[in-house]
């Protein structure tokens, strides 16, 4: 049963970096300065800000995106996006409690990248999008979980500095924050049969941070 369980929550993850080894391969190839078309990526941490409630229930496990961004101009860049993110309620927090939270966001994507001396890139950018979140593993006891899959709209500010190694490939740093319209209910998922929250702890929505490794291509 644990290696069934283990196997379910990576497969995600399996397919989204099969994905982006896939688009790698696929802008690596004939890339020249006249290219408009790039593709970004990205591997991070994230650490749950906000709400109360779900800052003291979860961990953030995983954060991975990828985007294809058409430039405008010489610095400008749209795009559309995907990323997925990952929280588990761990037993620091709470124990004997098996639960995640998957998150699938399709973003639209504005970017500006600012050359920086010979080869440094910085990258501002902002994401506006669509959220489906599944929690699995609801520890429902006493009740019944109203609460497992939800939507929402995001708005996420990042920053990013790579290093071109080459003319068309470059890796780097990255800086992420999401707000998201949802707020977290603890009740909704039967966490409450397991840890005691206050009514202010459930107000708020639910908000991260994200910092990891970037790549150009």
């Amino acid at each position: 049963l644990a290696l069934t369980k283990s196997k379910m929550r990576i497969r995600p993850c399996n397919i989204l970096l099969l994905l982006l080894l896939t688009t790698a391969t696929a802008f690596s190839q004939d890339k020249t300065d006249d290219t408009k078309w790039t593709a970004r990526l990205d591997f991070m941490v994230p650490q749950p800000l906000s709400n109360k409630a779900f800052k003291l229930s979860f961990t953030g496990i995983f954060d991975a995106g990828a985007s294809l961004n058409y430039r405008i101009g010489s610095m400008f860049n749209l795009g559309l996006a995907y990323r997925y993110k990952q929280f588990q309620v761990r037993a620091n927090k709470i124990p004997d409690v098996d639960m995640l939270q998957h998150t699938h966001n399709a973003l639209l994507r504005l970017s500006l990248d600012k050359k920086n001396g010979k080869n440094g890139v910085w990258t501002p950018a902002i994401n506006v999008g669509y959220n489906y979140i599944i929690y699995s593993g609801a520890p429902c006891v006493l009740g019944e979980a109203t609460g497992e899959e939800v939507t929402g709209v995001n708005i996420e500010p990042n920053i990013s500095y790579v290093w071109m190694i080459d003319e068309g490939f470059g890796m780097g740093l990255m800086l992420n924050y999401n707000i998201l319209t949802h707020t977290f209910d603890p009740d909704a998922v039967c966490l409450n049969e397991h840890k005691s929250y206050t009514d202010g702890e459930k107000i708020g929505l639910s908000s991260s941070f994200s910092f990891g490794f970037s790549v150009f291509i």
